[in-house]
Parts: structure tokens; sequence; C-alpha cells
């Protein structure tokens, strides 16, 4: 069985994932910040998402997005 969609569904998609997880990010770096005892391990998932973060919305971007916007 094969499924296809159209390339406007799989945008779609790809910018409901990425949004998904840019929100994520940023409330894991907003928490992590808040956090003034980190263990070694949370001061290098806070580097890791503060690096990727704009990786994300580059690519969001790319795919059309609007992060600016609320809605996709």
């Amino acid at each position: 069985m094969n499924i296809e969609i159209g390339d406007e569904t799989a945008d779609k998609i790809v910018l409901t994932n990425l949004k998904e997880c840019i929100d994520y990010i940023k409330k894991d770096i907003k928490n992590l910040k808040r956090n003034n005892k980190r263990e070694k391990y949370q001061d290098e998932d806070l580097s890791n998402d503060e690096e990727l973060l704009p990786h994300l919305e580059a690519v969001y971007d790319y795919f059309g997005g609007n992060l600016k916007h609320k809605g996709i």
C-alpha cells in the first residue's frame, strides 16, 4: 500500500514538527537557565540547546515558517 501526499502537505508536516521542536528547545533553555545549581550534564544540555536553536529556526524559515506569527 502506498500513500502519497502533496508537497504542500509534506511541508506543513515538517513545519509543524519543527515548530514543536523549537518550542520544546526554548522551554528547555528557559528552565535550565532558571536552575542556578545545574549539574554538568545540564550545562551541556543548555549549551547544546542554545547552539541547536538557531539552526532549527533557519530550517523552519527555509520551509516557509514565520516564527513571529503564532500559527503555521
